[in-house]
C-alpha cells in the first residue's frame, strides 16, 4: 500500500472515530445532563469551530511548510526554527484567548447566552474554565499540523482517537460520579486537553530533532517568519473569513433563542457534518503531495492527483450527505431516541446536509490553490460569502427559525461552491474548463443525486423496523457510489482495489 493510501486510510479511521463519537456521546451528555446544559456544550463546540478556522492561518503555514524539503539535518534545522517562532505566536495568542474567555465570563451568561433557569454563578464560572480548555485545544492543532505535514498521519490519527476517547469517554465517568456539573465537564475538557498537547510536542519535537542539539533564538530566529508572512497573512485572512462563513449562523443563534433551541440546532449540524468528515481525510493526506508537485514543476502529476481526489471525494460526499438529507429524521430518531428532537432537527439536518455536501465539493480545490500558494481567489469569494450569508441568516432565521438558518447555509454553499471551484480550477490546471466542469462535476453529481431519488422514491414501508430502513439507506447508497466510481474511473468491478492501491493516487 503506498503512503498517501495509508495516510488515507488513517485519516478515515481518525474522522471516523471523531464521527462516531460525536454520534455516541451526544445523546449521552443530554441524557445525562440534560438540554439546557448541553446548549452551553453546543457554545463550547461553536468556539472550538471559531478557534480551529481562525489558527487555521498558522497551522497551514506551519504544515505547508514541514511538507517542503527532506529529512536532511538542515532542513530539519529550518523546520524546527519554523515550528519554535510559529509556537512563540501561539503562546502569545493563547494568553489572549484565555484572559478574553475569562473576563467576559459575565457578559457571556448574563447578555449574549439565554441560560434559562441554570444557575447564573456556576454558568460563568463554567465558561471561564471553558476559556482554559479552548486555550490548550488551541495549541494541539499546532503539533497536530505539524504531524500531518510531515506526513505522520497514522501517528497523528492514533494519538488523536486515544484523546477522543479519553476526553469524550472519560468525562461521562467523571460527570456521573464526580458530579453532574458543567465545571466538572469543562475541567475534565481542560486536563484532557493539557495531556494531548504535552504528547503532541514531545512527539513533534522528537521527530524533528532526532536526538541532535537544537537551538532556537528569540531575538534571531523569529524574523524566520518574513519568508513565509506573506502565505501566513493569506492563511490567516482565509481563516477569518471561513470563521464567519462557518459559524455566523451558530453565534447568531446563541445570541437569539434559547440554550435548549441552540441544542437542537447543534444536533442538527452535528449530522450535517458526515460529509465534511468524509472529504476531509482524503484533502489531509492529498495536500502534502500537492505541494511536492508544485515545487517540483510536476505538474501532470498534480493535475492528475487532483483530478482523482476531486472526483472520489465528490462521489462519496454527494453518496452520504444526499442519502442522509433524504432519510434526516430516520437518522435522527435511531441516533437520538427522542422523538422530540428528532421531529425539531430533521428539517434543519437536511438543508445543513446540502449544504454541507456542496461545501465537500471544496475542500480538494481549496487544499490545491493554497498548496500552489493562491489565496487571493479564496479570499475573494470567501468575501463574496460573507456579504451574501450574514443577511441570509439574519432575514430567514427571524422568519424560519432555526430552519432559516439551516436554509442560509444551504443557498450560499449552492451559489458559493461553483463559482470557487471553477476559479480555481481555471487557475491552477490546465484542463479545459466546460469539460472538466460537465465530465469531473456535473456528471458524477448528476449520477448520485438521480440513484439516490430512484432508492428514496422505491424504498418500502418499514415503519414498524426503523433499523431495516436505516440498513437500505446505507446499502442503497453503497450501491450508487460503487456504480458511478466504476463509471467515473471506467474500470471493472474486479480491478477496483488494484486501481486504488495503484493508480488513484499515484
Amino acid at each position: 500500500m503506498s503512503q498517501i493510501n495509508k495516510n488515507i486510510l488513517a485519516n478515515v479511521l481518525g474522522r471516523g472515530w471523531s464521527m462516531f463519537s460525536v454520534f455516541i456521546f451526544i445523546p449521552i451528555y443530554i441524557s445525562i445532563l440534560g438540554v439546557k446544559m448541553y446548549g452551553i456544550i453546543s457554545f463550547y463546540a461553536i468556539l472550538q469551530g471559531v478557534i480551529i478556522f481562525v489558527d487555521a492561518g498558522l497551522t497551514a503555514t506551519l504544515r505547508r511548510e514541514l511538507a517542503k524539503g527532506d529529512d536532511s539535518n538542515e532542513s530539519r534545522k529550518s523546520k524546527y526554527k519554523i515550528l519554535r517562532s510559529i509556537e512563540f505566536l501561539y503562546f502569545l495568542i493563547i494568553t489572549a484567548l484565555i484572559l478574553c474567555v475569562f473576563f467576559s465570563a459575565e457578559f457571556i451568561v448574563g447578555k449574549w447566552l439565554n441560560i434559562e433557569d441554570l444557575d447564573l454563578v456556576a454558568t460563568t464560572r463554567s465558561i471561564q474554565i471553558m476559556g482554559i480548555a479552548l486555550g490548550l485545544n488551541f495549541f494541539s492543532t499546532l503539533y497536530q499540523g505539524g504531524l500531518l505535514g510531515l506526513e505522520k498521519q497514522v501517528a497523528s490519527n492514533t494519538l488523536q482517537v486515544l484523546w477522543g476517547v479519553l476526553k469524550n469517554g472519560g468525562v461521562i465517568l467523571a460527570v456521573l460520579f464526580i458530579g453532574k456539573t458543567l465545571i466538572v465537564f469543562f475541567l475534565w475538557q481542560a486536563a484532557c486537553n493539557l495531556v494531548y498537547v504535552i504528547v503532541l510536542r514531545r512527539i513533534l519535537f522528537g521527530i524533528l530533532k532526532k536526538k541532535e542539539p537544537m537551538v532556537w533564538l528569540l531575538s534571531k530566529d523569529l524574523l524566520i517568519l518574513r519568508k513565509v508572512w506573506k502565505y501566513a497573512t493569506g492563511m490567516l485572512i482565509i481563516s477569518i473569513i471561513s470563521a464567519i462563513n462557518n459559524q455566523f449562523d451558530k453565534f447568531f443563534i446563541s445570541s437569539t433563542f434559547s440554550v435548549s433551541e441552540l441544542a437542537i440546532y447543534t444536533v442538527s449540524y452535528s449530522l450535517a457534518m458526515v460529509p465534511i468528515v468524509i472529504s476531509t481525510p482524503i484533502a489531509i493526506a492529498v495536500f502534502p503531495r500537492f505541494v511536492k508537485y508544485h515545487s517540483k514543476s510536476q505538474n501532470e502529476k498534480l493535475y492528475e492527483l487532483f483530478n482523482n481526489s476531486f472526483v472520489l471525494t465528490l462521489l462519496l460526499t454527494a453518496s452520504a450527505g444526499i442519502s442522509l438529507a433524504l432519510n434526516s429524521s430516520e437518522f435522527l430518531l435511531l441516533w437520538t431516541q427522542n422523538t422530540k428532537i428528532s421531529m425539531l432537527a430533521a428539517l434543519p439536518a437536511a438543508l445543513l446536509l446540502i449544504g454541507q455536501t456542496l461545501l465537500s465539493f471544496q475542500v480538494i480545490p481549496f487544499n490545491l490553490s493554497i498548496a500552489i500558494g493562491d489565496t487571493k481567489t479564496i479570499i475573494k469569494t470567501g468575501t463574496c460569502g460573507i456579504v451574501l450569508f450574514i443577511p441570509l441568516v439574519i432575514v430567514l432565521t427571524k422568519y424560519y427559525g432555526i430552519a432559516g438558518a439551516a436554509a442560509s447555509w444551504l443557498l450560499n454553499s449552492l451559489i458559493i461552491t461553483p463559482a470557487l471551484i471553477v476559479l480555481i480550477v481555471k487557475k491552477a490546471t490546465d484542463f479545459s474548463l466546460r469539460t472538466w466542469i460537465l465530465m469531473n462535476f456535473v456528471k458524477p453529481l448528476l449520477f448520485i443525486s438521480v440513484g439516490n431519488f430512484f432508492f428514496y422514491l422505491i424504498k418500502p414501508e418499514l415503519d414498524s423496523n426503523p433499523i431495516f430502513g436505516i440498513l437500505y439507506v446505507i446499502v442503497s447508497s453503497l450501491i450508487i457510489f460503487l456504480f458511478s466510481f466504476k463509471l467515473m474511473f471506467r474500470i471493472k468491478v474486479k480491478n477496483t482495489i488494484k486501481f486504488i492501491k495503484n493508480e488513484l493516487f499515484a
